[in-house]
């Protein structure tokens, strides 16, 4: 993907059964620096979260565009941590409900931000 680009973040329910997660957007975009994951996009420490959830049915799927061109992300109560530049990231999805002993139970899959080609920026 190029730098200064919108990309949509895609989470499919593939399994045979329902799966319920939180009902509100619960992702994150971070970037691999010297080998640890940091936040670049999420939201602020303090953040409260709801408890309400829903459910998805076999097929279904829900999506999350980020626009990395802007100053700030289109999800409402997400900001930049880190303005993205060309590297390795991955997009986080960690709203699935977990008890009070266990690890919540998370998702990522990764992705590259390339410098634009020279026609790229033409068309900007």
């Amino acid at each position: 993907m190029a730098a200064h680009r919108n990309f949509t973040v895609t989470l499919t329910n593939v399994s045979g059964h329902d799966l319920e997660t939180y009902a509100d957007d619960r992702i994150a975009i971070q970037h691999a620096v010297d080998g640890e994951w940091r936040p670049t996009v999420g939201v602020a420490d303090d953040h409260e979260w709801s408890d309400r959830t829903t459910t998805h049915e076999p097929g279904d799927e829900t999506a999350w565009e980020i626009d990395v061109s802007v100053s700030e992300p289109v999800l409402g109560t997400y900001e930049f941590c880190t303005m993205p530049t060309p590297g390795d990231y991955r997009a986080v999805f960690w709203g699935f409900p977990h008890g009070p002993d266990s690890d919540p139970l998370a998702l990522a899959t990764e992705f590259e931000i390339i410098e634009p080609e020279d026609d790229d920026e033409e068309s900007r």
